[in-house]
């Protein structure tokens, strides 16, 4: 799929390899899931008929599919969505039709970057599901009978990088991705207040610590950062291709409504450009970052090269001022 990947948004066979190979790696998870689940069953029913006393139980020799299976085929489909390539201004030459760009590589693209995202979200709410299932159930039912492991951060964050990828990155998603990684915050931590074999108090912050580690780190913010730049890029792209047709379509001529409208016009000019909101909304992420109390989270070297990559991809004067 990375090598895939790297090839134009021309190629629809390489996009076609791509969903393909995300299926695969799907498809291998769920055979590992149901050889899992029959043997199990398989063990209990013997175990559960054969004389104990004359017979050796049996015990479950396929292995059960652990988070890093799951974050594994989570990147596998987080690859498929790439959508730089529709985010570069479109160069148009002699004989080149308007639209153009929205042909069946286009749209295959489109359609491959909704597959990926909702297989991703699939994955993520089974994992939870069976989380918070355990946790809302009686106290007979045990961590061990869980079907598929708990999310990690990890696999959050690969999610998070996945979406900032899109051709139109929804923050307002991502940001429910972090209200999740909130949510396991507070599960586990309400876990560890049930419990009620803790005695002493350097256990109580131990479990405290793990719970913890669910919070949103650098690289959660990182990938906000990376699509308020991306989203730079594709209003600044959008920007040019409208003044292109503005000035293919305009008229040389000077009409006299212009000249009592004109001043009004420029006054009502916004003073920043989409792209420039967005870049300017970066920056606020970073600053927002630097802010957080609950744990530490700073921003590093690749947080301040995503805001100078949405500056840059403002294509302002503006933008390499900044």
């Amino acid at each position: 799929i990375e090598s895939c990947s790297s090839f134009s948004i021309k190629s629809l066979d390489a996009m076609e390899l791509m969903e393909s190979s995300a299926q695969q790696a799907s498809s291998i998870l769920s055979l590992m899931e149901d050889e899992h689940s029959s043997d199990v069953a398989f063990v209990e029913t013997y175990n559960s008929q054969v004389d104990k006393s004359s017979y050796t139980l049996l015990v479950a020799g396929a292995s059960s599919p652990d988070v890093r299976n799951y974050s594994e085929v989570i990147e596998t489909w987080g690859q498929c969505i790439d959508g730089s390539a529709l985010r570069l201004p479109e160069r148009r030459g002699r004989g080149h039709h308007p639209h153009a760009t929205r042909d069946g590589a286009f749209q295959k693209r489109l359609q491959l970057e909704a597959s990926a995202m909702k297989s991703l979200m699939k994955y993520l709410e089974f994992m939870e599901a069976d989380l918070y299932e355990d946790f809302s159930t009686d106290s007979t039912t045990k961590s061990s009978q869980r079907k598929r492991p708990p999310p990690d951060r990890i696999c959050y964050n690969i999610i998070l990088a996945s979406m900032a990828r899109q051709v139109n990155p929804s923050l307002y998603e991502m940001r429910l991705v972090l209200q999740r990684m909130m949510e396991r915050v507070q599960y586990e931590l309400e876990y560890v207040d049930n419990e009620t074999d803790l005695e002493e108090g350097h256990e109580d912050d131990h479990f405290n610590e793990l719970a913890m580690a669910f919070f949103p780190d650098v690289f959660s913010y990182n990938a906000l950062i990376e699509a308020r730049a991306n989203r730079s890029a594709m209003f600044a792209s959008d920007s040019n291709t409208k003044q292109q047709q503005q000035q293919q379509f305009s008229s040389p001529r000077f009409h006299v409504w212009q000249q009592g409208q004109s001043e009004n016009l420029t006054q009502k000019k916004r003073r920043y450009s989409s792209s420039e909101e967005e870049a300017i909304l970066a920056e606020h992420t970073v600053e927002e970052m630097s802010s957080i109390v609950t744990v530490s989270v700073r921003p590093n070297i690749w947080s301040y090269n995503a805001v100078i990559k949405g500056w840059l991809k403002t294509d302002s004067e503006r933008g390499l001022q900044r």
